[in-house]
C-alpha cells in the first residue's frame, strides 16, 4: 500500500516533552499493529467499548464496524476524506498492552491532515511503560501516510483530542491533560471554540432526546508545538474535519447545531480581535492552567440542555477543590 514505507512512529517527530528516549525504548519492547481483520477489530473494540461505552463516548459497534470494513465512508466527491484506524500495542509475549482508534481526515487541496484521536486505553500493568506515548505518537505516521496517498508530499498535520471538561473530583482527567501538555498539545479556550461531540446513541432506541456533549479541543500542530498558537483558519478547519467524520454516521440535524455553535464562538473572537492571526492555546501543565476548563466555568458557554449530564458546583468551589487536590495555592485575584 502506498505510504507503508512511512513509519508509524518517527522518532524525529516525537515532541521532546514526550521523551524520545522513552519512546525509543518502548519501540524496542512493544509492537504496534494496525487491525486488519475482524478478530483484531473485535478484540480492540471490546476493550474500548468496555471503557467508553457506559458514558456514551464511543460510536455504536455497527457504525465502527462499517468504518473498519470499508476503510472510509466518505463520499468520493467530498473535499475532506476520512478513514478509520484501530491500533493494537502488544508486548514481546503477545500480551495486549493498549488500544487506540482514530480517524484521519485529509483535505488534499489545503494540504492538511487532521487526526481525531477518538479513544485510547492502556492496561494498568503497562502504564508508565511508554505504551501511552507510542499510542499518542503513532497517529502522526497515519496522517503522513494519508497525505502521501492523497498526493501531498508533506502537508500540515493536526492531532485533535476531544477531552471531557475538568472535574476536580476526577484526578485521572487532570493526569491525562498533563500528559497531553508534556506531549506538545494545547487546549483551545472554549470561549473561542465551544466544541461539542455528537450524541452517539441510536435515535430509534434513545429514551431521551439526543443532545450534544460539551468537550474540550486539545490540539497538537506537529512541528509547530512551541508556538502554542494556531491560525484561526486552522481552528475553523478542525470543526469541518471532525464533522467530515461524523457526517458519515450522524444525522445532519444533530450536527448542524454543533457546527453552528462552535463557529459562532470563533466568529465572535475574530470580531473582537480583528488583527489577530492566531488563537492562543493553553498548555495544560499544572492545575492552575486547568482552572478555565472546569465544568462550572465552561458549561455556561453552551445551551443549557447540552450540559444536563453534569451537575457542577460553583466556580469558586471547583477552583478551590482542584487546587487543593493538587496542593497548589489559590491564584492572586
Amino acid at each position: 500500500m502506498i505510504g507503508r514505507g512511512i513509519p508509524l512512529v518517527d522518532l524525529a517527530e516525537v515532541y521532546p516533552g514526550e521523551r524520545p528516549d522513552k519512546v525509543r525504548a518502548a519501540l524496542d519492547r512493544f509492537a504496534l499493529e494496525e487491525a486488519s481483520d475482524d478478530p483484531q477489530f473485535e478484540l480492540g473494540h471490546a476493550v474500548l467499548a468496555a471503557v467508553f461505552g457506559p458514558t456514551g463516548e464511543i460510536e455504536r459497534r455497527d457504525t465502527l464496524l462499517r468504518w473498519f470494513e470499508a476503510g472510509s465512508l466518505s463520499e468520493p466527491s467530498f473535499p475532506i476524506q476520512a478513514h478509520y484506524h484501530l491500533l493494537l500495542a502488544r508486548d514481546r509475549d503477545g500480551a495486549l498492552a493498549g488500544v487506540r482508534d482514530c480517524f484521519v481526515t485529509v483535505d488534499a487541496a489545503a494540504g492538511l491532515a487532521v487526526v481525531l484521536l477518538s479513544h485510547t486505553f492502556v492496561f494498568p500493568d503497562f502504564r508508565r511503560s511508554g505504551v501511552a506515548s507510542l499510542l499518542r505518537c503513532a497517529p502522526v505516521g497515519l496522517a503522513r501516510r494519508a497525505l502521501h496517498r492523497a498526493g501531498v508530499k508533506r502537508g500540515e498535520v493536526l492531532l485533535v483530542a476531544e477531552m471531557e471538561l475538568v472535574d476536580p473530583a476526577d484526578r485521572a482527567c487532570a493526569v491525562r491533560l498533563f500528559a497531553y501538555g508534556k506531549a506538545g498539545y494545547g487546549l483551545v479556550p472554549p470561549e473561542i471554540l465551544p466544541y461539542a461531540q455528537p450524541d452517539f446513541r441510536d435515535p430509534a432506541l434513545a429514551t431521551t432526546p439526543l443532545s450534544p456533549l460539551p468537550f474540550l479541543a486539545v490540539v497538537r500542530a506537529v512541528g509547530e508545538e512551541d508556538r502554542l498558537s494556531l491560525p484561526w483558519v486552522r481552528v475553523e478547519a478542525i470543526v469541518h474535519h471532525l464533522q467530515a467524520v461524523h457526517r458519515c454516521h450522524c444525522r445532519p440535524e444533530d450536527l448542524a447545531p454543533i457546527r453552528d455553535h462552535a463557529l459562532a464562538g470563533l466568529a465572535r473572537w475574530r470580531q473582537a480581535h480583528p488583527g489577530a492571526a492566531g488563537v492562543g492555546l493553553v498548555c495544560p501543565s499544572d492545575a492552575r492552567a486547568l482552572l478555565p476548563f472546569l465544568q462550572s466555568v465552561v458549561l455556561p458557554l453552551y445551551p443549557e440542555p447540552w450540559g444536563s449530564p453534569w451537575q457542577p458546583d460553583t466556580p469558586d468551589a471547583e477552583r478551590a477543590a482542584l487546587l487543593r487536590a493538587w496542593e497548589e495555592p489559590e491564584p492572586a485575584r
